[in-house]
């Protein structure tokens, strides 16, 4: 009953979020000029002007996310159902971040060629860090299912390999969200350019995506040899 409340609130929660979104955006890109910046590139110098309009199609994608996680949900355990609904607040959240740092690129007035030195680069990349997290931190609590987590051939055929690794997962998302989360706040602090923070985002992304993978594939030969 608890996660079941708790679930409703969650779902309130980015519902209002994205109708913030949807409304804030209208009522920024109403008082912006007609030609804005509205493209940068990873060094944030504007390389695309065009409408402030057109921020307006991106304040709809956590629409996207509500809709999935309502069809993902069905036919789920409580528990799944409640880890679905948690990311999909979260991606809606990160959503609302990124649409202030648009909007933000769109008021600065800078001209094609001029650098854009936006303040919420580092709240984002940051944002992410926290986000990759609190997903780590729910991992091991997601059962085995076709849709969430895991899914290859070794997690899906046997259970204890599901829950081993998303046991491993689990802690390396915790761990590695952690380490993002201090490398963003120290290469915030100290100056770093906003490219090199994403850089280090990719590559760690990537890590934390494949190494549990890699582990789900060897860990039925390991246990066999034990």
């Amino acid at each position: 009953m608890k996660t079941k409340i708790l679930t409703h609130k969650l779902l309130a929660a980015a519902a209002l979020l994205e109708v913030l979104d949807v409304v804030g955006t209208l009522v920024c890109a109403a008082r912006l000029p007609a030609t804005v910046p509205t493209h940068f590139d990873l060094h944030w110098v504007c390389d695309g002007v065009g409408s402030p309009m057109t921020a307006l199609w991106s304040a709809f994608v956590p629409v996207v996310y509500l809709v999935l996680g309502a069809v993902l949900t069905r036919g789920q355990s409580a528990q799944n159902r409640h880890i679905i609904e948690l990311v999909m607040f979260l991606m809606t959240g990160m959503c609302v971040m990124g649409q202030a740092f648009l909007l933000a690129g769109m008021a600065s007035g800078v001209q094609i060629g001029e650098t854009h030195e936006s303040p919420l680069v580092w709240p984002l990349l940051m944002g992410l860090a926290i986000l990759f997290t609190a997903i780590g931190n729910e991992l091991p609590r997601v059962r085995q299912n076709a849709m969430l987590g895991i899914r290859i051939r070794a997690t899906l055929t046997d259970e204890a390999c599901w829950r081993a690794v998303h046991r491993f997962a689990g802690t390396l998302w915790v761990i590695g969200g952690l380490i993002l989360l201090a490398a963003d706040l120290v290469m915030w602090l100290v100056g770093c350019p906003p490219a090199v923070g994403f850089t280090v985002l990719i590559v760690g992304t990537t890590l934390l995506l494949t190494v549990p993978v890699v582990y789900a594939v060897r860990f039925p030969k390991t246990s066999q040899k034990s």
